[in-house]
């Protein structure tokens, strides 16, 4: 009898059928992570900063990271609910009813084993992390990075998503290398051989987009004015902590941020970096399998490798390690679901079981490296306290 026919039920081809179950699955756990309100003494405001669906170019001019906020100021979708809170919690789950088809169209016919797709679907670094690190963009810029792979093969989608991606949050910069790289793969599909104009162009063309940001973005209002404005406007969320306005976010430096980022990495490494050391194991694990699997072109492989690995960087100029953890291994993620797809990857069972594994983690945590993994410490926590 054929080894393939000997294979578990795990190991088995994953019908599209089984893959929405999955995904579904897989949104109503995100579900439960998001709504964590329910079992904490924050209440609605665990999910943290709500200023971004608020700030506009209306009132505060051309400035980065207010894209999303502009287009919701103007239809006014965020005060159709007048709970800041409660909209935030609400617009996430409807992200990820957008994550979750979007991912779906990726995998559709991929041709992953039942394992993979779990391992995909309940994956630390996506819906969940999702769900958890509520409190600034991440969700709608891997949303961009899903559209743009998917229409990879169109130059001017791909540019235009990069603009919106880099509008919405600067932090889409280090998911450019990653595009570039699927984009110039997509080409390589079509035409059998690599143009290395392609990341180049489309690198040379996100900086512009910068270059445009920084040079024309409006001159920072008045602290205080800005921060009556903002009360205002989210008065549940006003002088809550430090950052609540998004003040600081909107008009910090790069040296103030390159000083926050070297603070968060001497925090990694003297505060319980050992549970942070799990997830970073994690992401570099995936980002090396990629490389050694990837059945492509030297340049194509090079790329790659280059795009999932680049988000690391990001934790020289800004705070968050586990945010800059997850979008690498997101990357390496859906390297795995597109080169699947198209042939140029087999992923073999035992990996597919350690990516498994790595599913009981889920959700990664996010700023504090002591609370790498948060549902599994805030469960034994309870327990402890009711035992002891």
């Amino acid at each position: 009898m054929d080894r393939k026919e000997n294979k578990g039920w795990l190991f088995q081809k994953a019908s599209n059928s089984f893959t929405v179950s999955i995904l579904v699955l897989a949104y109503a756990y995100f579900l439960i992570v998001l709504n964590r309100w329910m079992f904490t003494s924050l209440g609605l405001k665990s999910y943290g900063r709500v200023w971004q669906y608020y700030v506009s170019y209306v009132e505060v001019g051309f400035v980065r990271r207010a894209l999303l906020g502009t287009i919701l100021c103007i239809t006014r979708l965020n005060v159709a609910i007048r709970n800041e809170y409660a909209f935030a919690h609400v617009f996430t789950a409807i992200l990820g009813i957008a994550c979750v088809s979007l991912i779906y169209c990726l995998m559709k016919d991929a041709g992953l084993s039942r394992a993979l797709a779990i391992g995909i679907a309940f994956a630390p670094p996506l819906l969940a992390h999702f769900g958890y690190f509520t409190g600034s963009l991440v969700f709608p810029l891997f949303l961009l990075l899903c559209i743009a792979i998917l229409y990879a093969r169109n130059m001017v989608v791909v540019l235009v998503i990069t603009t919106i991606g880099i509008l919405t949050h600067e932090a889409f910069l280090f998911y450019v290398p990653f595009l570039a790289a699927m984009t110039m793969a997509a080409r390589a599909d079509e035409t059998g051989k690599e143009d290395a104009r392609i990341p180049v162009a489309i690198t040379a063309f996100s900086f512009l987009v910068l270059l445009g940001l920084r040079l024309f973005s409006a001159p920072p209002m008045d602290a205080s004015q800005y921060a009556s404005m903002m009360a205002a406007k989210i008065p549940r969320a006003a002088y809550q902590h430090p950052y609540w306005s998004g003040y600081f976010e909107l008009y910090s430096t790069v040296p103030q941020n390159i000083g926050l980022g070297n603070e968060s990495m001497k925090l990694l490494f003297t505060k319980n970096g050992v549970l942070a050391f799990i997830p970073f194991a994690y992401a570099i694990l995936l980002a090396g399998y990629c490389i050694k699997s990837i059945s492509a072109g030297v340049l194509t492989k090079i790329a790659t490798g280059f795009g999932i690995v680049f988000p690391f960087f990001a934790c020289f100029v800004a705070a968050d390690f586990l945010r800059w953890v997850c979008m690498s291994a997101g990357c390496a993620l859906l390297a795995i679901i597109v080169f699947s797809k198209r042939g140029r990857m087999n992923v073999r069972d035992r990996f597919s079981s350690v990516l498994l594994a790595f599913c009981l983690l889920s959700p990664f945590g996010a700023v504090e490296p002591n609370w790498a993994f948060p549902l599994q410490q805030f469960i034994l926590e309870k327990v402890y306290q009711r035992i002891r």
